[in-house]
């Protein structure tokens, strides 16, 4: 494998969670900026010096930068959507 070389190609594309709405749809603009302030917040008081930094971008984001946020970092979106609906970190 050469440095920078991406290993998602082997790998089937799938939604993030963090870009699917409640009844699993993807988000609307409307939805996704509701969940883009309520993630932001929680990654801010909750996360490290990265995730808070990345809390701060989602704040600033348009939904194109939304969903760029969403889909580099599901992992994180979700754990931090989680946690901001009162569930375990």
């Amino acid at each position: 494998m050469t440095i920078g070389a991406s290993t998602t190609e082997n790998r089937p594309q799938r939604e993030p969670a963090a870009l699917r709405g409640q009844k699993g749809h993807t988000m609307s603009d409307e939805e996704m900026q509701k969940q883009r302030v309520t993630v932001g917040k929680a990654m801010l008081r909750h996360g490290g010096r990265f995730v808070a930094a990345l809390g701060e971008a989602l704040l600033c984001a348009d939904p194109d930068n939304t969903r760029r946020i969403f889909e580099a970092f599901p992992e994180v979106v979700e754990r931090y959507a989680n946690w901001a609906k009162g569930g375990n970190p």
